[in-house]
């Protein structure tokens, strides 16, 4: 039953968040990667992606994370730094 307090917890921290200040969010959880407290976080922003999306926008994200999965981790955390 504790996940469903992360995500509570998550779901009324951001959801007065405007657009450009959840992009500002992620970037900043990305690019210090050192805090792996906030990775529940960026799990229950996901679902919510995940939920509100259609089919094909489903099958785009997965081919993506596929692509992504595929290199090196040291060439992934790279290429999302650039």
């Amino acid at each position: 039953m504790a996940h469903w307090g992360i995500r509570n917890a998550v779901h009324l921290r951001v959801r007065p968040l405007q657009p450009r200040q959840l992009s500002q969010l992620i970037e900043d959880t990305r690019r210090n990667q050192l805090e792996e407290k906030n990775l529940p976080g960026l799990g229950v922003l996901l679902e919510l992606m995940w939920q509100g999306s259609t089919e094909s926008e489903r099958n785009h994200m997965v081919q993506v994370l596929h692509q992504e999965l595929q290199k090196e981790p040291a060439q992934a955390t790279q290429a999302t730094h650039q």
